[in-house]
């Protein structure tokens, strides 16, 4: 069994400060809001007059590609100015790059010794907490889903068979397209979670293919037909999250989860993941152990 490293080992992520943001009307550079996406009382989901998808949030828990934490007084204006529905802007207080949002394929592939173990650990860990979840006995138990809502059934019996389909599209691209299918768009939430799935099925392959340990043919025909299906579809959200993965950038938990996985095991980062959005966090994760239950190659 691998032993945790010590702590002058692991890399001390969670300690790295988030990017503090200046709510400025004459911000050069900024980000012009031009609509709310959704709105609570810790984040912000807003579309920049560009297009583009940023997250502003008063947790310090998040920071990351797209994110920005901002300090209580200045959360509060944003989303008053949202709350109005006025167009406003954002910039960088300063040019500090306080987060690093990319995975170190290179240095994590140095000790992958550990990560056969970190993975049965996490895995574990996330059966525990899944096994009421939906999606997790769909696609890990192929158990339909009893439940006395007609929309219930049928989306369980969509993800049940596009688990076969995506396992099938290992090889065979006619039955990863329609894999794909079945699970984009699928499904309730502010992402919903076939597109969750999908983007954590992409964090799982991208890290197996960086380490020589991926086993599926088709991982860059995948990586294109979730990307034109996220694309084209109407979450603009989900399109954000899933190019972040597939631009190798990561959220501060997300990379932490990953990174630690090779470094000893911890739960604090499963745990942190599991409590995101209704089921996002879980969904999230279910993707990325489907990757590694069927495509990942053990070390030897």
């Amino acid at each position: 069994m691998a032993q945790d490293a010590s702590d002058k080992e692991r890399p001390d992520i969670l300690t790295l400060a988030p990017l503090v943001i200046d709510i400025n009307f004459a911000a050069e550079g900024g980000l012009c809001v031009s609509e709310v996406l959704f709105a609570t009382d810790k984040a912000l989901n807003l579309r920049g007059a560009d297009g583009s998808v940023r997250v502003l949030t008063n947790s310090m828990i998040m920071p990351g590609p797209g994110y920005a934490s901002l300090l209580q007084d200045e959360f509060d204006k944003a989303s008053r100015l949202a709350a109005a529905g006025m167009t406003f802007a954002f910039g960088f207080a300063g040019r500090r790059r306080l987060y690093d949002p990319e995975m170190p394929y290179d240095s994590l592939q140095k000790r992958c010794g550990n990560l056969d173990y970190g993975l049965e650990q996490a895995f574990y860990h996330f059966t525990a907490k899944s096994k009421d979840h939906c999606l997790y006995n769909a696609v890990f138990r192929g158990l339909p889903d009893n439940n006395s809502v007609r929309f219930a059934r049928e989306l369980s019996a969509r993800f049940i068979s596009g688990a076969a389909e995506l396992k099938s599209g290992a090889a065979d691209g006619a039955a990863l397209e329609r894999g794909v299918r079945k699970f984009c768009g699928a499904g309730q939430g502010l992402t919903p979670q076939g597109d969750d799935f999908l983007t954590g099925l992409a964090a799982a392959m991208m890290l197996f293919k960086k380490i020589n340990r991926l086993e599926f043919q088709n991982c860059e025909y995948y990586m294109t037909l979730c990307r034109g299906s996220f694309k084209s579809g109407a979450n603009a959200l989900s399109f954000f999250f899933l190019d972040n993965i597939l631009s190798n950038r990561y959220d501060i938990v997300q990379k932490s989860f990953i990174v630690n996985l090779f470094y000893g095991y911890r739960t604090r980062f499963t745990e942190e993941i599991l409590k995101r959005g209704h089921t996002s966090g879980n969904d999230f994760l279910a993707g990325f152990f489907f990757g590694y239950i069927n495509f990942y190659r053990r070390g030897k």
